[in-house]
């Protein structure tokens, strides 16, 4: 397998399903939108401001139905998962005080014992050891003050309502017919805490907080000799079946969903390299822990569809160092039977790590090595 290093961009959009609204019109985003903005390397532009938080591609229609008050959201979230993270923290190594670090206070500064081990390793200059080709080494970063952060006020609202309905079999796996909406756990605890945990992962609404989304991929493969040898574009709609809270249709998405007993459908359509411009990949998640994810393939050299086996997706993907079950970090099915894991707390504590920011101004920098720029970091409860 040769050394490869990607970078992805991806860009969340809520699009409705079954609505007046999507009666009315038809919200198209391409690549080529959102490079006007903020290309994939080497701009430092302030992406979630110049793109008025995403507002600049949407009606003012859809635009005020994912808007809600910022101070109910914090309080409802902030009661449902029972902490405010802020006071959480701050434990470990104290004298790691907002502001900004280099290289320099690495030696001063016991970063090791706050910073998990990958990101204190890539707290480097680019090709040290441990990880000599890989990209996004970084010699300098923001600490910010920890924030209290929250879902969108349907989705907190949901995961209230129905905390504590959601049960699981005695070996740990979900019983499906006990779930309805929201996170499943908000507080994790008990013997299988940390199943809870990886459930509330793959309830997590796309990583964003909207039943239905599109992602917009943008990938970058670099080789030891620090050359691009890989680009890569895909868009991906992504719709919840089941558990909708703000877009209709609210609850199942239709009565197949239902019958079938479905969590969500992810297609993605790869648009480069290429050679496989027009390749298809559709997958079906379901709630049943027994019954396996269905994922279909278009081949488009051999214009057919080919299903999947369970094995398939732990196969690399096309021109990448990845798996369909790497996909959001963590996409495999939790299944007793097919690939079972064994799952367990290690600790429960705080670390510095990366966190996003509504400037969007983090960059990755080909000239110096692909070295990332304008990182923030944050202490988070982990």
């Amino acid at each position: 397998m040769k050394r490869y290093a990607g970078i992805s961009v991806i860009l969340f959009i809520a699009f409705l399903l079954g609505s007046p609204l999507a009666a009315k019109e038809v919200f198209k985003i391409s690549h080529s939108d959102v490079e006007a903005v903020k290309k994939v390397m080497d701009d430092p532009a302030p992406f979630y401001r110049d793109s008025q938080y995403l507002k600049k591609w949407l009606s003012e229609e859809v635009w005020s139905t994912l808007i809600f008050d910022e101070n109910q959201m914090k309080t409802l979230w902030a009661d449902v998962v029972g902490l405010k993270a802020p006071e959480e923290v701050g434990k470990i190594v104290p004298e790691i005080t907002p502001g900004k670090y280099t290289l320099k206070d690495k030696d001063r500064l016991d970063f090791k014992q706050l910073m998990p081990e990958y990101f204190y390793n890539k707290f480097n200059e680019p090709g040290a050891a441990p990880y000599p080709n890989l990209i996004g080494n970084f010699t300098e970063f923001e600490v910010v003050p920890a924030r209290q952060y929250y879902r969108s006020l349907p989705l907190a609202e949901a995961t209230k309502k129905n905390m504590g309905t959601v049960k699981q079999e005695a070996n740990g796996y979900l019983i499906h017919d006990s779930y309805i909406a929201g996170f499943p756990f908000p507080r994790p605890s008990g013997p299988h805490k940390a199943m809870q945990i990886i459930y509330n992962w793959t309830f997590a609404y796309g990583l964003a907080n909207w039943d239905s989304y599109i992602a917009l991929d943008n990938v970058i493969g670099v080789n030891k000799d620090w050359k691009i040898d890989h680009v890569g574009k895909g868009i991906a709609p992504i719709i919840n079946t089941i558990g909708r809270v703000q877009f209709p249709p609210i609850g199942w998405l239709d009565e197949r969903a239902r019958d079938q007993k479905e969590q969500g459908i992810y297609r993605y359509t790869v648009l480069e390299p290429r050679d496989v411009y027009g390749n298809i990949y559709c997958s079906t998640a379901f709630i049943i822990p027994e019954k396996e994810t269905n994922v279909l393939a278009y081949v488009n050299i051999l214009r057919r569809v080919r299903k999947l086996s369970s094995s398939d997706t732990q196969d690399q993907a096309i021109g990448q160092d990845i798996a369909m079950d790497d996909a959001w970090g963590f996409a495999q099915k939790l299944s007793p039977k097919v690939y079972p894991y064994e799952f367990k707390i290690i600790e429960d504590r705080e670390f510095l790590v990366p966190v996003m920011t509504d400037v969007g101004d983090s960059c990755i920098d080909s000239k110096e090595k692909f070295k990332y720029k304008n990182l923030k970091f944050e202490r988070r409860p982990v």
